[in-house]
């Protein structure tokens, strides 16, 4: 039984999306989604349903969301492929005997990686539904990770996405083709992922970009199963864009430059590839950060002014709590042993967490604790972290989801009541002329592509 009272715009989701086989469900941050499935799953009666989303929510988000809002039961597995197949076993056996109306909900929880690894075990559990959370993190056609989620959808009787938007701005539109094959097993687009990008694409400078009309025609097609529901039907705090340029020191240009001849002399003795472009790309993000690794594997530090930025910026928030965005993990190290010095309560959160829920808990909740430390690759999907209105970009990532995801973490429902109205703030920390500013630039671009895209999905 669901204990909160959905509001109209999730009456509406519900409504829509309940009675179809297939739906996907495109609502903007905060705007309370998780909700929205237990009220489908309420809906349809159903008792055994299976959640797929990010590692960080199963641990964290659809725990608290399914405890706060509802009884239903919840399992979440965790662990090796082994251990996830005990869990459900185990689950099983408590909750099996019981039948009729005292047969409890059980809602299991994987992650999308977890699912290669037990999918025959959750074939034969015959799960009556499957809601894909975050559904653009198997967002590329060519991937395991979509493959597997393609089986699981015909595994599957009853199948819902949910996530922001179905497009990131990464795929530049091809990530479309993998979400709605999960859902709709081939029916709208085919079961071949190069003839829809045939069909709706072309290549320009080694890159996909939609043809003249295919958007249109692509939007048009998916509207009679997909909702949209704009962030606008919740109030949230206005935004704030504030850019920090600064100048790199001596030492990291010569540095930077000394990557680039390096590479021209690769390139020059017929040992060029994309894999040493894009360790020339890595490194030079690394010294803007202000280290690089030796021959040994060993993160070697310098000076950058980014630091010191940091620290003026901290202190200008003053008393309320930010979050810091990283790409590397040796950067975050090191601003935990810098922001400490300064005196700070300072928590990590990455890769290699134990407990991301923990962590989340303690920052939203502990006042000893100020500053969360995140990596763009860990901390930017599917964890609410409301008590901040700031998110400095200490480090820079190329990819619009993640930068789309990692902003949407302290904006999202409940903020505007939390801090009174006052906006969310988000700060760039970037030297000037690095590939720091080209990636600034590739983010914009595909933020407009995505903001172009929204008006043919609502059109």
């Amino acid at each position: 039984m669901i204990r909160t009272p959905l509001r109209p715009h999730q009456i509406q989701i519900v409504d829509f999306a309940a009675p179809l086989e297939y739906a996907g469900i495109l609502a903007g941050y905060g705007v309370g989604k998780s909700l929205c499935a237990l009220g489908i799953i309420q809906r349809n009666g159903w008792k055994v349903v299976l959640v797929v989303t990010t590692k960080a929510a199963v641990q964290s988000t659809w725990p608290e969301q399914i405890s706060e809002h509802s009884n239903f039961l919840y399992v979440q597995l965790i662990g090796s492929s082994a251990d996830k197949i005990r869990i459900i076993r185990h689950a099983y056996e408590k909750y099996g005997a019981y039948t009729g109306s005292q047969k409890p909900v059980i809602i299991f929880l994987t992650n999308f990686d977890g699912v290669k690894g037990i999918f025959q075990v959750l074939s034969a559990m015959k799960p009556q539904v499957c809601f894909a959370d975050e559904s653009t993190k198997f967002r590329n056609g060519d991937t395991v990770r979509a493959k597997v989620m393609w089986a699981l959808g015909r595994a599957v009787p009853r199948r819902y996405l949910m996530t922001g938007f179905i497009v990131t701005g990464d795929g530049f539109g091809t990530e479309i083709y993998s979400q709605i094959k999960y859902l709709d097993r081939g029916a709208t687009f085919g079961n071949s992922y190069q003839q829809f990008l045939n069909e709706h694409f072309e290549k320009k400078r080694g890159k996909w970009k939609l043809k003249r009309g295919a958007a249109k025609k692509i939007f048009a097609k998916i509207k009679p199963f997909c909702i949209m529901m704009p962030d606008t039907v919740i109030k949230l705090p206005p935004k704030i864009y504030k850019k920090i340029e600064l100048e790199p020191y001596e030492h990291q240009t010569e540095i930077i430059e000394q990557l680039k001849a390096n590479m021209k002399a690769e390139f020059q003795q017929g040992r060029f590839s994309i894999a040493s472009v894009f360790a020339l790309y890595n490194k030079s993000l690394q010294v803007c950060d202000g280290f690089i690794f030796d021959r040994h594997g060993c993160a070697k530090f310098f000076d950058t002014p980014k630091d010191a930025a940091l620290i003026e910026q901290l202190e200008k928030i003053g008393d309320e709590k930010a979050l810091v965005w990283t790409t590397f993990i040796p950067t975050m190290q090191k601003l935990y042993k810098i922001l400490t010095h300064f005196g700070y309560g300072v928590l990590t959160l990455y890769g290699q967490t134990e407990d991301p829920g923990k962590v989340v808990r303690m920052f939203q909740h502990s006042t000893r604790h100020n500053i969360l430390l995140a990596s763009i690759f860990s901390g930017d999907a599917s964890i609410t972290l409301t008590e901040s209105r700031h998110s400095i970009y200490y480090s820079h990532w190329w990819s619009g989801d993640k930068r789309g995801n990692s902003e949407a973490r302290i904006r999202r429902m409940g903020s505007l009541e939390r801090h009174k109205g006052k906006p969310s703030i988000y700060t760039d920390i970037f030297l000037r002329g690095t590939i720091e500013e080209r990636v600034r630039g590739t983010l914009k671009s595909k933020s407009d592509l995505v903001t172009e895209l929204k008006k043919y999905a609502e059109a």
